[in-house]
């Protein structure tokens, strides 16, 4: 989760004030499938594929000078 907030998927910027709610997670009870090499990747997608779906925005500050 860390990897994908940090490389966020518009500009691979970090990603700021954005919550995450996990509601339910199925792990495979073998422990080959649940090491860090399957759920690191796959945190990070679920992570870019719900932050995709909301619709993100990137803001442009400006600062306006009379």
């Amino acid at each position: 989760f860390q990897w994908g907030a940090r490389e966020g998927p518009l500009c691979d910027e970090p990603i700021r004030n954005v919550k995450f709610k996990i509601l339910d997670a199925n792990i495979a009870s073998e422990p080959l499938h649940r090491g860090g090499g399957q759920i690191i990747p796959t945190a990070r997608r679920v992570a870019y594929s719900a932050f995709l779906m909301a619709t993100p925005r990137l803001m442009e500050p400006v600062y306006y000078v009379e």
